[in-house]
C-alpha cells in the first residue's frame, strides 16, 4: 500500500476481549496505529471516527500523512448516558466523556488539516437497531446522520459558543469549508 500509494482507513479500535471493552478499545489501539507509521512512514494512514481525545493528540503526533476524521455525532453525543439508554445514537467507537467531546470540537474549530468530517452514517433498518427480527440480538452500531452532517456539525459549534469555550471569530469560514471537505 505504501509503495503504490494507496490509503489505509482504519476503525481504530482494538477487539473486545477479557480486558477490552467499547469503552477504552480506540485507546487501546493506538500503538498499533504508531507501529504502523513506525514501520511503514509514507503510509497514508486515516484513523477514523476519533472519538478521545488521545486519539486526536496520536493524530497530531504522527507525521503528515497520518489524519483522522471526525463525527459530527460524535461532536454532539456529550457522554456515555446519551447513548447507553438510546439505540438510535449507539455507534462504534461509542461517545465516551465531556473532555473527549470538547477535545473533539476544539480540534475541528483549529482548522487542523489533519482532521476532516467523517459520518460513518448508516441507515440501519428500525428492527436492526432494536436487535434483529426477534428483538434478542445485539444492537446495530452506527448512527444515520448524512442528511444533515452539516447542520450538526454547526450546532455542535454553536452550542459550545453559547457556552463562552469556543468564540465565534475562531470559526472562519476557511476553517468550516477545511473541516466540511476541503481537507
Amino acid at each position: 500500500m505504501e509503495e503504490y500509494g494507496l490509503i489505509l482507513n482504519l476503525h481504530g479500535e482494538s477487539p473486545p476481549g477479557d480486558d477490552i471493552t467499547i469503552l477504552d478499545a480506540e485507546e487501546i489501539f493506538l500503538p498499533t496505529l504508531f507501529d504502523l507509521h513506525r514501520r511503514f512512514p509514507r503510509l497514508h494512514i486515516v484513523l477514523e471516527h476519533c472519538t478521545t481525545a488521545t486519539a486526536v493528540e496520536a493524530v497530531k503526533a504522527c507525521g503528515p500523512n497520518v489524519v483522522g476524521t471526525i463525527n459530527p455525532h460524535h461532536m454532539l453525543i456529550i457522554i456515555i448516558d446519551d447513548w447507553a439508554n438510546d439505540l438510535f445514537n449507539y455507534c462504534k467507537h461509542v461517545a465516551k466523556l465531556p473532555a473527549d467531546r470538547l477535545a473533539l470540537i476544539t480540534t475541528t474549530a483549529s482548522g487542523n488539516p489533519k482532521f476532516f468530517l467523517g459520518t460513518d452514517s448508516a441507515p440501519h433498518a428500525l428492527s436492526a437497531k432494536r436487535g434483529g427480527g426477534d428483538g434478542m440480538g445485539k444492537c446495530a452500531a452506527e448512527v444515520f446522520t448524512q442528511l444533515h452532517a452539516t447542520q450538526l456539525v454547526l450546532e455542535a459549534f454553536e452550542g459550545i459558543m453559547e457556552k463562552g469555550i469556543l468564540k465565534s471569530e475562531a470559526l472562519s469560514k476557511d476553517v468550516l469549508t477545511g473541516f466540511l471537505g476541503e481537507f
